[in-house]
């Protein structure tokens, strides 16, 4: 049972060694040091987002996704948030492919421009938890 993820867990995906990933799940129960760089260097984001534009979906914990930049994210269409309270500003700002964002139970804030300029965003599941959307959450849509 994986518990635990450490600086530099996902450094060599790059474009030898991942070049058709479509899909990135990690479980909500993963610890992760706030400090931790599962993409140490900038494997992570030149080998997904320059030699690998396959990954479509992805579903993690909000602290670990608001890890990875919005370059490396171009090519996503889903994203699953499975954990967390806040969806940080501009968290998700111009993903231009993104069609879908479930977000789980326990989020109580999107702060603002955090889906700004997703051109193609049709569907966006709020749960009940939701208390605050802040301005221009959806602006350019």
């Amino acid at each position: 049972l994986l518990v635990s993820l450490s600086t530099g867990s996902f450094s060599s995906l790059n474009k030898y060694s991942c070049n058709c990933l479509e899909e990135l799940i990690i479980s909500s129960t993963i610890n992760i040091n706030n400090d931790c760089e599962l993409w140490a260097g900038s494997n992570w984001s030149n080998g997904i987002s320059q030699y690998n534009s396959s990954l479509v979906k992805i579903e993690a914990p909000i602290n670990i996704i608001s890890k990875i930049s919005s370059t490396t994210l171009t090519s996503v269409e889903t994203i699953i948030v499975n954990s967390g309270e806040i969806i940080p500003f501009r968290s998700f700002s111009c993903l231009k492919n993104l069609k879908s964002v479930y977000l789980c139970e326990g989020i109580k804030t999107i702060e603002s421009y955090a889906f700004s300029n997703c051109e193609e965003l049709l569907e966006v599941n709020l749960p009940k938890t939701i208390i605050e959307i802040e301005n221009s959450t959806f602006g350019g849509i």
